[in-house]
């Protein structure tokens, strides 16, 4: 059953033709016109994965501000983020 669905979208994939163009109807247009289209949708993909990658593995930075903390707020936001911990 897999193998099944895996050459269906081969054949999907070999037949698309973003590119096509009414003017030029030869073989070899036409193939080259096919070249383009997967090249194309490769690029696409690995532009999308690497996007998502990117913001996947990007650290998020969130300040928070604590106005008056207590000594005992101070010492548990101290050992928790003592790299980032900002006092004034």
């Amino acid at each position: 059953m897999p193998w099944n669905w895996f050459l269906e979208f081969k054949t999907k994939i070999r037949r698309i033709n973003l590119f096509q163009d009414i003017d030029k109807t030869n073989e070899e247009d036409i193939k080259n016109q096919k070249i383009s289209t997967i090249i194309f949708l490769i690029l696409v993909t690995i532009s999308i994965v690497a996007l998502f990658l990117y913001s996947s593995l990007t650290p998020i930075t969130k300040t928070v501000v604590v106005q008056q903390p207590s000594l005992s707020d101070y010492q548990q936001l101290e050992e928790k983020y003592s790299n980032t911990l900002l006092c004034p």
